[in-house]
This record gives C-alpha cells, structure tokens and sequence, in this order.
C-alpha cells in the first residue's frame, strides 16, 4: 500500500493493517464503550480487530469456516499489540 492511499480491503487483512485501523477505531470508540457499557479498552480492541479481519478476508474473497476461526486467534494477536502499541505511546506523553 502506498503511503498516498487510503485503506483497501487487501491491505486491511495484513497484521500491518488490521494493526493501525484497529487502533485507530479503538481510540474513536473507547470513550463511549467505556462509559455507557464499562467494556475495557482491550475488549473492545479485540472485537474491533475480528471484524476488520473478518470484513477484508470477506471482502477480499477469501472468507472460508477455516478462516473464520483463524480471525478469531489474529483477532487476539491483533489486539495484544494494538493495545501494547497505544500503551507504550501513552507512556512517552506523559
């Protein structure tokens, strides 16, 4: 993906990508879920994380049960660093 592109479906089912739509879709929402439904940030980064993951493997043709399931473990892995990504930032502003 080139840096003058916006986001594509290819591009949004690669670590890299699930990576930063992810974060940035969780610091648009943690806000609202934490206060209206008490969810911790890292709960919501991992739903997030599944359904980009599942959107683009969908989107790019490549939805299959096998796949599905698999989103479910990068959907994990997605998140951890996500969240350990947002942390560690969190901590050099301070």
């Amino acid at each position: 993906m080139e840096i003058t592109a916006f986001f594509d479906w290819t591009y949004l089912a690669t670590y890299a990508g699930a990576m930063v739509a992810t974060g940035l879709i969780t610091q648009l929402l943690k806000g609202t879920a934490d206060k209206y439904i008490g969810m911790p940030t890292q709960f919501l980064a991992y739903i997030v994380a599944v359904v980009i993951l599942l959107l683009a493997t969908f989107f790019t043709g490549a939805l299959t049960l096998s796949s599905a399931v698999l989103t479910l473990l990068n959907g994990a892995i997605v998140a951890a660093a996500t969240s350990g990504a947002i942390s560690g930032v969190q901590r050099l502003t301070k």
